[in-house]
């Protein structure tokens, strides 16, 4: 019987011998192609098929199988590391964040460009000393730009609110325009009523106040328009001889100060469009009746802005009917012979226009396009006094 158990240990011996490295010769059998690319072990299937014959030696294999992936991850920081230009390096930091003056660079002569203030640019330089140099002056910055993100309050209309952002572009985008008084009305402006006023073609002045609102009328006794006009210090006086001419400087409102610009014929409609404007009085100090041509342009420096111009045969500004303009709505004048340039208003020739004796008229001027505003000049050219 010892023989007999002396060989049943014996033969069990072997086989817990055979069962511990069976996995172990199976790992083995790899396909050299396989074993050569580093990836054949962790993608074969046929390890894991042994697992369930050992699920210990499973965790192993799969210990095993993680490291192998560790080297392949190697394995392609490697090759894209191999593969990259010299210069790949500068190239990247240029595209995203650029490296700080001092900072070690690869490829002497290249350029770094960075961003800075109000979306300019500046640039630096690997130097000879293989380091990057210093960055030059900010350059391309927005004119009267602002900082991403930032936000205010600015005026609009009459006497208005609206919120800004600034955008990526450095430049502040604009909300809606809120808050504007009911019956708005631009401060200085005028107007008349006949209130309290017993004689016909009387009337009392209410002046436009600092908040876009009509104050309580001037005291009695009720006057003509004209005597509102004041002594005409303000108005521009045309040359007293046929050939003359004079000039005005003046400027459109403000983009936060528009009004609904006039088109058609005298008498005219308001249109749906706001736009800057200014009003002007042109006198005739003569006795005679006079014709003039009256045209608009840029100043020295000035930019050319599209304009539309008519009259008022009153002194009174504003006019107490803005669409009771005579003459015509000029939105330009230009042709042979004529002074006009550029899409400026004009009113010249067939225009031109008359003013009486001693008389003084008002002149509407004003941007066809809300976003257009500026400093203009208008002539005034002496046709005849008759």
């Amino acid at each position: 019987m010892r023989p007999i158990k002396f060989g049943f240990v014996t033969f069990s011996a072997f086989a817990l011998a055979a069962a511990v490295f069976a996995p172990a010769c199976t790992e083995t059998v790899v396909d050299p192609a396989e074993e050569d690319s580093g990836l054949g072990v962790d993608a074969t299937t046929g390890v894991d098929a042994v697992a369930p014959k050992d699920s210990g030696k499973d965790s192993t294999t799969v210990q095993d199988s993680g490291k192998d992936s560790t080297t392949v991850a190697d394995s392609g920081n490697d090759a894209a590391r191999d593969a990259a230009p010299d210069g790949a390096t500068d190239a990247g930091a240029d595209s995203g964040s650029a490296p700080a003056t001092g900072t070690a660079c690869t490829t002497v002569g290249f350029i770094y460009t960075k961003k800075c203030g109000l979306c300019g640019t500046q640039e630096a330089a690997c130097e000879g000393d293989m380091k990057v140099g210093t960055y030059g002056v900010c350059s391309g910055q927005v004119v009267d730009g602002c900082m991403p993100g930032d936000t205010r309050m600015s005026d609009c209309g009459l006497c208005g609110k609206k919120s800004e952002i600034c955008q990526n572009n450095c430049q502040w985008a604009s909300g809606t325009c809120m808050g504007e008084p009911a019956g708005a009305c631009k401060p200085g402006d005028s107007k008349f009523t006949t209130a309290g006023c017993t004689v016909a073609n009387t009337y009392r002045q209410q002046v436009c106040a600092a908040t876009c609102q009509y104050g309580a009328p001037s005291d009695p006794p009720c006057k003509p328009k004209t005597a509102f006009c004041g002594d005409g210090s303000d108005a521009t006086i045309i040359a007293t001889t046929a050939g003359g001419q004079v000039s005005h400087n003046d400027t459109l409102s403000p983009a936060t100060m528009q009004i609904p610009r006039i088109t058609g014929s005298c008498p005219t409609t308001l249109g749906t469009t706001n736009t800057s404007y200014a009003y002007m009085r042109v006198k005739n100090p003569t006795a005679m009746v006079a014709k003039v041509e009256i045209w608009f342009d840029k100043p020295a420096g000035g930019t050319n802005i599209d304009t539309v111009a008519t009259t008022y045969p009153e002194c009174v500004i504003p006019p107490d009917d803005r669409k009771a303009c005579t003459n015509t709505v000029n939105d330009t004048c230009t042709g042979t012979g004529s002074p006009c340039v550029s899409g400026w208003a004009g009113l010249v020739g067939t225009n031109a226009v008359t003013i009486p004796a001693g008389g003084t008229i008002t002149v509407y001027h004003a941007a066809y396009f809300s976003s257009d505003s500026g400093p203009f000049v208008m002539n005034v050219r002496t046709v005849s006094l008759l």
